[in-house]
Parts: structure tokens; C-alpha cells; sequence
């Protein structure tokens, strides 16, 4: 009895160890990894502007000559920020509420995990390993340490999924209206909220068809039907308020649609969705942090396809068919979502893993169960595959470990503090500078001009947009001139630069004083192909007389 009771003891304490070093971990690298990319600098500034404004309608303070039009679509992801926001402008404060996002994530597959497999490996731990294993893969960690929406789109799937677990037995009307508020909630956070839903009205089916309850209250087609109105409701609720903020909402954020591909002919978005796993693999990028998932990517299909296999193979032995095959319907599901959308924007790759991971499991278990069939021939060869199950689930998860130490340990000396302190010894906060976006943190409210807005349809010329904004200083990034002998090919990232940065050198050669150079390897280049292969310059300017006079030839009046 005592040996029995000490073992539990021990099995918490060594569990309570684990979460403490798992949650250290995250507090000492969530400062440095990923790099902070100006996405997250953008939405922090648009969280800062509704403060200010006190108006969830408030677009970007540094956007002058870009028309920017107020929606409703992210304003949930903006609530949750604001307290964060509200009590300190740094980039760690625009992260805490993805971290917090991606720990409830795992608490939610815990559950479902342990609800789904416990009574088939006959360990709650057992039970909970989609979600262990979740917990130390390199692409989660990275959604839960940037400033993005990815994550809490992560949580809503996994709330998802957990809810459809605990409530399949006894599937009642409120229980499709309450899912549809779940996965519904996402469409105030990202338009990628489509792609977690599109699997669960599949789940409701499945599952509904194959398990018989006499307090059962709906059916089936019901259920799903019930969800897919549900979530209707809740888009159309976005789409109200949009109106409410923008009377045009439909035509802007079409036109918006169109800009990321959204309106390309299909055969045009087939092609591109091939590149954007293809991408996704080999770690092309343009600005993104990419992690290496190519593993993770080729064992959720492995996994998907030995699974579809084993059941059709062994179709009347297979008792998991009833209890597991619904999750075989979320991998291809999710990939639909990502063709039907069109914006194959990389963090959303994310959307694959917590599935991809109870995939896996599902495999291992059918095949554990396969091999129970040999028993009568063999009884030591049902041992053996479940030993080697055992070795594969440990090597994976070894691997998984390895893969994020060893993609987040280089990183630690890269800190964003550092340059943004480095910034703010030489420009003061209150001063109007134009900059790189990913500077956003190292100034006051509607002081930042940001280069991507030279391209907007309203810029008056680089000489009178100067002088009309009143800029004391300019961050100049060698990435500029890189990107200015390279063009076309970088012209995704600004526009392009070629109408604005020759007449901007003449200004800083004949109106700046150079003050300051700022070395930095990976916040000096913001293009992933680059960055680390030198200490990149960012010089800093103050313009010691700020009447530009009149504009030059082609420069508009």
C-alpha cells in the first residue's frame, strides 16, 4: 500500500517538475525567439491605437498615405490584448496573451486526449501524449511566442475538439449552438477561423452515426446543420459590426481579398497551395521565421495514410473505426480550408498540428490493436510491436525536443531589447522618425512613419511626405539598398522603393546629420535569406533643417 502511494508521489512530483521547466523555459526564451517580426509590432500599434482612441473602429497611427478601412475581424484578438498593452508597450507585453493561448490550448487536448485513449492504453499519461508531444514541437512554440492570432485559433480548435469529446454521448441541441460559439469566436480574431471549423460539422456526423444514445435529442444531419447555422450567425455578427465601423467593409475587404489571393482562379490556387507546403518545408521565406516542421509534416501523413489503410484492410477487426475515424476527416479538411481561403499565410500552418499529433497516436494504437490479431500465431510478436510503438512514440518525442533546442538556443543572444535600447539612446520617444515597422516598440503613439507606407496610393512624394509629417528622424536599414539593387524581387516586402529611395539618399546627403549606427545581425535585415550572414547597419539620421523646399521633378505636388 505504501510502495503504492509513494509511487503516485513520486509520479506528481516528477510531473510538477516537468511543468515548472516547461513554463521557465518559456519565460526565459519568450523575450528572444522568435525574432519579433513587424506583424506583431502592427497589431500591438493597432491595440495601442484603440486604447488611445478608445474606439475599437481606430485603424494604425502610422499609416498616412495608406487608406486604412476598421472591420471587426480581429477585435476580439485586440481585447485580449489590451491589458497586456495597457501596462507595458514592449514586444514580451504583446506575446504573454499568445503564450497564455497556447497553454490552454494543451490543457484542452490533455483532456480529450485522456477522454480518447486512456481506456485503450489504460494510462491517463498515455492518454495525454497528443498533447505532450504538442507541447515541445518547434512550430507551436513559435506561435506561442509571437504576437500573431494562430495560436488562439489553435485553442478554439482544441476547445473544439475537447468539447465534441466530452459532450458526443448525449448530443443535444445547445450543444451544436454552443460549439458554433466556440469555433465562432474566431471569426472576431482571424478569416482563417474557416479553416479550424470546416472538420468539426464531418466530426458531428461521424461520430452521431455511429453512437447510439437514448437520451439522444438530434441526430446527425441535425447536429451538423444546427453548427454550420451557428457559425453562419456568427459570421454574419462580424459582418454587422464591420458595416457599423466601415459602410464599404464588403468592397475594401474584398479588394483586400484580392491583394493576397484570395479571388485567384482556382487552377492558380491549386498551384500555390502545392508551393506553400513546398515552402513551408524547405524554409523559404520572404520575412517569416520559419521552423523546420518537415518531419512533423511527413509523419501526420504517414500516419493518416497507415491509418486509412490499416481500416481498410482489417475493416470488421478494427473496433477504432466507431471511436477514432471521425479524426481522420481533420487533416484533409484543414487542407481544403487552406485551397478554399486562398491566403496561404505560413504561421497558419499550425492549424495541422494538434490533429496531425492525435493522428499519429490513432496510428499507433491501430496498430498495437493489428497486431493483437497475430496473437494465436504469436504472442510474442503482439509484445514485440508494442514495443516497438513504444520506441517509436519515445524517438519521436526525443526528436521533437531536440529539433526545438536546437532551433531556439542560437537565438538567445539575438534580443529585441537590446536593439530597440540601443534605438532609444539616440532618437527620443516623443520624436516623429521614419522607420522600419519592426522599431514600432521603441516609440510613443502616431510618432512612427514606417517605410511600407511610401507605396500607399496617397504618398505625395518622399520630399513633401517629410515635410508634411514633420520627420525628425530617419532609420535608414542597409536592407534598403539591398533591396533597391535586387528589384523586382523584393518588392512584396515595401512596394517598390525605386520612386522614393534615390531622392531619399539626396535628402539625407544634403539635409542629415548622421548621428548613430545601429549593428545587428537579424533586426538590421528583415529577410530571413539574409539575415546573420553579417552585422547589418541601421544608421540613424536627424534632419537638421526640415523646410524640404519644393518637390523635384516627378515628384508630386
Amino acid at each position: 500500500m505504501r510502495k503504492g502511494v509513494n509511487r503516485k508521489l513520486l509520479g506528481v512530483a516528477a510531473a510538477a517538475a516537468a511543468i515548472a521547466a516547461y513554463l521557465l523555459f518559456h519565460i526565459w526564451s519568450l523575450p528572444f525567439f522568435p525574432f519579433v517580426h513587424s506583424d506583431e509590432a502592427w497589431l500591438a500599434s493597432l491595440t495601442r491605437s484603440m486604447i488611445e482612441s478608445g474606439s475599437l473602429a481606430a485603424t494604425e497611427d502610422f499609416f498616412h498615405s495608406t487608406p486604412r478601412m476598421p472591420h471587426a475581424i480581429k477585435i476580439l484578438f485586440h481585447l485580449f490584448q489590451m491589458p497586456f498593452i495597457a501596462v507595458d508597450w514592449s514586444a514580451v507585453a504583446a506575446r504573454v496573451p499568445s503564450l497564455g493561448a497556447g497553454f490552454a490550448s494543451l490543457l484542452f487536448l490533455a483532456d480529450a486526449g485522456r477522454r480518447l485513449f486512456t481506456s485503450r492504453f489504460g494510462s491517463v499519461a498515455a492518454g495525454m501524449i497528443p498533447a505532450i508531444l504538442l507541447s515541445v514541437d518547434i512550430q507551436f512554440i513559435t506561435a506561442s511566442h509571437i504576437g500573431r492570432q494562430e495560436i488562439f485559433m489553435v485553442l478554439l480548435m482544441c476547445a473544439g475538439i475537447w468539447y465534441v469529446t466530452v459532450q458526443s454521448r448525449d448530443w443535444r441541441v445547445r450543444d451544436s449552438f454552443l460549439l458554433s460559439l466556440i469555433l465562432g469566436a474566431g471569426v472576431f480574431i482571424h478569416p482563417n477561423s474557416f479553416i479550424i471549423a470546416l472538420p468539426f460539422p464531418f466530426f458531428l456526423w461521424f461520430l452521431l452515426s455511429r453512437k447510439k444514445s437514448k437520451s439522444r435529442t438530434i441526430g446527425p444531419l441535425p447536429a451538423a446543420g444546427i453548427l454550420i447555422l451557428g457559425l453562419a450567425v456568427c459570421a454574419a455578427s462580424a459582418v454587422a459590426v464591420s458595416f457599423i465601423m466601415d459602410p464599404d467593409f464588403l468592397y475594401n475587404y474584398l479588394e483586400f481579398g484580392r491583394e493576397v489571393g484570395v479571388t485567384d482562379h482556382p487552377v492558380t490556387r491549386l498551384s500555390r497551395f502545392f508551393s506553400f507546403f513546398r515552402k513551408i518545408d524547405g524554409q523559404i521565406a520572404g520575412t517569416y521565421f520559419l521552423p523546420p516542421v518537415g518531419f512533423q509534416l511527413r509523419l501526420f501523413l504517414v500516419s493518416w495514410i497507415g491509418t486509412v489503410g490499416l481500416l481498410f484492410i482489417r475493416k470488421k477487426q478494427n473496433s477504432g473505426k466507431d471511436i477514432f475515424g471521425w479524426l481522420l476527416a481533420g487533416l484533409p479538411l484543414v487542407a481544403v480550408g487552406y485551397f478554399l481561403i486562398g491566403k496561404y499565410s505560413p504561421p497558419s500552418i499550425l492549424f495541422l498540428f494538434p490533429l496531425g499529433y492525435l493522428g499519429f497516436i490513432v496510428f499507433l494504437s491501430f496498430i498495437v490493436e493489428a497486431a493483437k490479431g497475430y496473437g494465436k500465431v504469436s504472442l510474442q510478436f503482439s509484445k514485440a510491436v508494442r514495443l516497438a510503438g513504444i520506441l517509436v512514440l519515445t524517438g519521436v518525442f526525443g526528436f521533437l525536443l531536440w529539433n526545438t533546442a536546437d532551433t531556439v538556443l542560437p537565438w538567445r543572444k539575438s534580443r529585441y531589447a537590446d536593439y530597440i535600447e540601443a534605438i532609444q539612446r539616440h532618437v527620443p520617444g516623443d520624436a516623429t522618425v521614419l522607420a522600419n515597422l519592426n522599431t514600432a516598440f521603441a516609440f510613443d503613439h502616431g510618432k512612427l512613419r514606417v517605410f511600407r507606407d511610401l507605396s500607399g496610393p496617397d504618398f505625395p512624394g518622399i520630399g513633401r511626405f517629410l515635410a508634411q509629417e514633420r520627420v525628425e528622424y530617419i532609420l535608414l536599414p542597409e536592407e534598403l539598398e539591398l533591396i533597391y539593387r535586387s528589384r523586382p524581387v523584393w518588392n512584396t516586402v515595401y512596394g517598390n522603393i525605386a520612386p522614393w529611395y534615390p531622392r531619399l539618399k539626396d535628402i539625407l546627403d544634403e539635409q542629415g546629420e548622421k548621428i548613430a549606427e545601429i549593428v545587428n545581425p537579424v533586426y538590421g535585415m528583415r529577410l530571413v535569406l539574409y539575415q546573420d550572414r553579417k552585422e547589418w547597419a541601421v544608421t540613424v539620421y536627424r534632419i537638421k533643417d526640415r523646410d524640404y523646399g519644393k518637390a523635384p521633378a516627378g515628384e508630386r505636388q
